[in-house]
Formats: structure tokens, sequence, C-alpha cells
């Protein structure tokens, strides 16, 4: 089964891209609102096929939260939403993230596409 984490401190947002997902996939998805609580569900054992991650965030940031996903090797397809694409720091070209600013709901639906079905 699909699992798919969010991670935004803007409740607002966090809350439509949730309900989008949901409708539009029918894919149940975990939301939090931090960096150190996505952390905390990954260590209690929850394993996400799909990261959905705000790059900047009060308590740390979505460079850390992808480097702390793939320090424990896990197989995760990482989309980071952000307005500043420019702060996005990825240093290995193996693994498969993509960046999308947050207005571009399509290409969000297209990337999630290609995470959960191929």
């Amino acid at each position: 089964m699909t699992k798919i984490l969010h991670v935004d401190d803007d409740e607002s947002f966090r809350h439509l891209v949730s309900e989008y997902i949901k409708n539009y996939f029918g894919i149940p998805i975990d939301s939090v609102t931090s960096g150190n609580e996505a952390k905390k569900r990954i260590d209690g054992g929850h394993r996400y096929q799909l990261i959905i991650s705000d790059l900047m965030m009060p308590d740390g940031n979505g460079n850390e939260l992808f480097q702390f996903v793939n320090d424990r090797l896990f197989q995760t397809y990482f989309i980071f939403l952000t307005n500043s694409p420019h702060l996005v720091q990825v240093s290995d070209p193996n693994i498969f993230y993509c960046i999308i600013e947050k207005t571009e709901m399509r290409k969000l639906r297209e990337k999630i596409e290609l995470a959960i079905y191929y």
C-alpha cells in the first residue's frame, strides 16, 4: 500500500495538499507540522514511498529531512515544495527528487503519479 507523508508548517496549505491527494488519488496521507515530527514518525517505524516536504520550517528544513531519510538508506521519492528552489541542497545524483513551487498543483499531481505508479 502506498504511504505518503506531507511535512509543512503552513496549516492551510498542508490541509489543501492532503485533501487534494486524498480526493484525487484516493490515498490516505500522513501530515505533520515539522521536520522533527517527520523524523519521529520515521524513527518510530513508519516507511513512506513518497515524502512531500516544505523546504523552510521553524525547526529545520527539507534539506535536513531529506538527508535524514537518505542516511537511513530508505528508497523514498522526495518532493520539495518551496517558493525558493535555489535553496534546495541535494548532493547525491542517484536520489530521485524534484522541486516544485507551491503554486504548481498540476506539476505536483504529475510527480505524485510518477512516484506512486511507476
